[in-house]
This record gives C-alpha cells, structure tokens and sequence, in this order.
C-alpha cells in the first residue's frame, strides 16, 4: 500500500486587484487631506492680506483727513497785497527762514499789509513794541526781523498751549497774554474772545475805526487796545488759510 502524501492546506492569496483599490483610497486620502490643508493655507493667506490692506487703508485715510484738516482752505476772495509790501518779500523770506516760519511767509506778508503797507514808517511791521522799545524806533530791516521773531514766539506759544493759527495771528497784536487766555477758554479762536479780551484790557474804552469790516460790524468802532479786527484784516490778504500745525 503506497503512502499518500498529506498536501499542505491551500493558502488564499489576494489578488493583485483587490489590493490595488484599497492603495488607491488611501493615496486618495492624503491627496484630501493635503489639499485641505492647501486650502485652509491659502484662507489664511487672503485672509490676512486682507486684513492688511484694511490696514494700509485705514492708514492712508487717516493720514489724508489729517493732512486735509492741516491744509488750509483756499480764499478765494484774498486781497493781493500791495506791491509796496512785495517789495519786502525778499527780506521776509530771509529772517522767516532765520526763525523757522517760511511756512507763513504768506501771513507775514499779510502782517505788514496791515500794520503799515509797506510804507509810512521805517517800522514795516510795527514789531518795536514787542522787542520793549516805543513804538516806531525800529529800522526796516530790523522791523522785519523783529515781527518775525515775534511771530515765531507766538508761534511757539501757541503749540505749547494747543492753541490755534489764528490765535497766534491775533497774540502778534495783542501780546502772548492772548495766547494764554485763549487756552483758558477753549483752545481756539473766536472773535468774541478777541473782543472780550481788548475789553478787559482797554477797561471798556473805545475808539473811532472806521475799517469797512468794523463798520458793518458794529458801526465803526473798537476797543482801545490793540484791534480787535486784526485776524479778519490779515486772512483778506492771504491765498491759503492754514492751520497750525
């Protein structure tokens, strides 16, 4: 009798076929997953360039509303001053530049306009009383320097006490003391406190001015210190009213 031979069990071998799908989900899944991760990349990405042009936005139009409320408004009824007057512009330049104020050139201009035209006096811009002398004992050139010294001073003043352009304009007639009153009522300019103020000083005197801006305001009169009408007289003569900056 011939010995059979015992056959090993068969094993079950998976075809190629029924693996392959299986390979295939899974790289499927990580090509998900890694574009998920592209995608959520990528939002974030927009996201914060978004947030950054905001930004950048916010910046520039902030940086424009400050600059349009630096920047003045233009007059467009200024008054040209007389050539008497710009015939002292170089002379204007030169000290404005020597204390700091060639940004107010223009209201410099203005200043002697008012104070004598250019003309009448060897103190063209009436700055003898600020310097602690009499009144009209300054020379030209001199009288130049010295009012844009003066200026410059009230300029300073002013920034120091977050005070505004036209109270600097109005404290180069009345004094620095304007300056400081003006602070102490708001900050800012009116003409009732320049009214206010001559009142006080003068002690309620008055006196004749028959300026055609007194005359149609009150029938042709102020107080009898300094002018009360100082800073509408000098903006007529000015292109740009500015503020302080």
């Amino acid at each position: 009798m011939g010995t059979s031979k015992k056959r090993k069990p068969a094993t079950y071998k998976r075809s190629a076929r029924y693996t392959r799908p299986q390979n295939r989900r899974k790289v499927t899944h990580k090509k998900q997953v890694s574009r998920k991760k592209k995608l959520k990349q990528h939002s974030r990405t927009i996201a914060l360039l978004f947030v950054i042009i905001v930004i950048v936005l916010a910046i520039v139009i902030s940086a424009s509303v400050s600059h349009k409320k630096k920047m003045a408004m233009l007059n467009e009824d200024a008054i040209e001053v007389s050539q008497s007057v710009k015939a002292y512009e170089e002379l204007v330049d030169q000290y404005a530049v020597k204390y700091g104020v060639e940004d107010y050139r223009e209201y410099l201009l203005a200043i002697m306009e008012v104070e004598s035209g250019g003309y009448g006096s060897s103190d063209l811009m009436q700055s003898s009383e600020s310097a602690g002398l009499p009144m009209d004992t300054l020379s030209e050139e001199a009288s130049v320097e010295q009012g844009c010294a003066h200026f410059a001073e009230c300029l300073e003043e002013a920034r120091a006490q977050e005070c505004d352009l036209k109270t600097v304009i109005q404290a180069y007639n009345y004094g620095k003391g304007f300056i400081s009153y003006v602070a102490e009522n708001g900050g800012e300019y009116t003409f009732e406190l320049a009214e206010s103020f001559a009142k006080e000083q003068s002690g309620g005197a008055t006196k004749e001015f028959n300026a055609e801006i007194a005359i149609e305001t009150n029938g042709g009169w102020r107080y009898a210190y300094g002018n009360m009408f100082y800073v509408p007289l000098v903006e007529q003569y000015v292109t740009i009213i500015r503020e302080l900056e």
